[in-house]
């Protein structure tokens, strides 16, 4: 993940920053089951782009959409890294 920072944006020494964070490797979203049906949900357009980041007593969090093996077969989940 890169993260790209300004430092003095509105001041005459205005640099841009950009830092690579590591991301553990995770499965991709898979298609759900649904209820009472041989059919199943298609999650698998969603990709795994960022959904949303946040800053944190100086720890910075990204979710994605992931794929989790909750005991069965990998089912789509949310993921905070």
């Amino acid at each position: 993940m890169l993260v790209w920072g300004i430092q003095d944006p509105l001041g005459p020494n205005q640099r841009m920053d950009r830092a690579a964070l590591p991301i553990a490797s995770f499965a991709g979203p898979k298609d759900a089951p649904q209820e009472n049906s041989s059919q199943l949900i298609r999650t698998t357009n969603i990709a795994t782009d960022p959904l949303r980041a946040s800053c944190r007593n100086n720890v910075l969090s990204f979710s994605f959409n992931d794929g989790t093996d909750w005991g069965s077969p990998v089912a789509s989940s949310p993921r905070t890294g």
